[in-house]
């Protein structure tokens, strides 16, 4: 005859509370999987940072654009992040040589070009960084003008993202948009300007009407260089676009 073991009542329910303690304080056990993703996921959110838009301004207090007779030549990063740091370096067209890069890593959203080349068109490029990570180089069109001639000068258009591969955006710069607005009403300049755009062979390859800011779709293009020709108050300026 076998004998029986019979567990006190008190044991038992110690028994059952130290297993139901283990499911309370370990609820990963049985779900590895989903606990990494949602890790990979919180990392995925906060994330290697990204370069959104750079805007420029320089030493005679207006935006757009950089002088080239002026110190104070600033550009800002957005979106704006904590913890990053950037490099900078610029780009003369229409070689795109490297005319200028920071030695240093500078902290911060925003900083000061203290290199000053002659008067034309730069691409000034940015790499960002955080503990997350590194951004690539992300490059934005801008003009450095002689601004002790004609009480500064700058473009009607900012082109940017330059090099592109999807969007290429034309947007009217802050400094033209307060001048139509004083001498000729709001809007009133875009009603007659258009672009075009050809690639190096000289072929028309799209072309439409600007309004304050607008979307090019580039992405079944070729990659290359092209030109952007933009057609505003009688005059004509072209671009140097790389699709890649």
């Amino acid at each position: 005859m076998k004998t029986k073991f019979l567990l006190p009542l008190s044991l038992l329910c110690l028994n059952s509370f130290f297993f139901k303690a283990i499911d309370v304080f370990y609820p990963f056990k049985n779900d590895t999987k989903s606990s990494s993703y949602k890790i990979s996921q919180k990392e995925e959110q906060t994330g290697a940072p990204t370069v959104d838009f750079i805007s420029f301004s320089n030493g005679i207090g207006e935006t757009d654009y950089f002088c080239t007779s002026h110190v104070g030549n600033s550009y800002e990063i957005y979106p704006k992040l904590s913890n990053t740091s950037h490099q900078i370096r610029l780009r003369k067209y229409p070689s795109l040589n490297i005319v200028y890069s920071s030695s240093t890593n500078y902290y911060g959203d925003s900083g000061t070009l203290n290199y000053t080349p002659s008067a034309g068109w730069y691409v000034l490029e940015v790499k960002r960084t955080n503990s997350y990570g590194t951004t690539d180089w992300v490059g934005y069109e801008v003009e450095f003008v002689d601004c002790s001639q004609n009480n500064g000068g700058g473009n009607e258009y900012r082109v940017y993202p330059n090099p592109t591969s999807e969007i290429l955006i034309v947007e009217e710069s802050s400094k033209s948009k307060t001048q139509n607005n004083k001498t000729h009403g709001l809007n009133k300049i875009n009603s007659s300007s258009t672009y075009e755009l050809y690639d190096f062979n000289s072929t028309l390859v799209s072309r439409g009407k600007i309004n304050d800011i607008t979307n090019i779709d580039i992405s079944n293009y070729k990659k290359g260089e092209y030109i952007l020709k933009i057609n505003s108050k009688g005059k004509s300026k072209t671009h140097h676009v790389i699709i890649e």
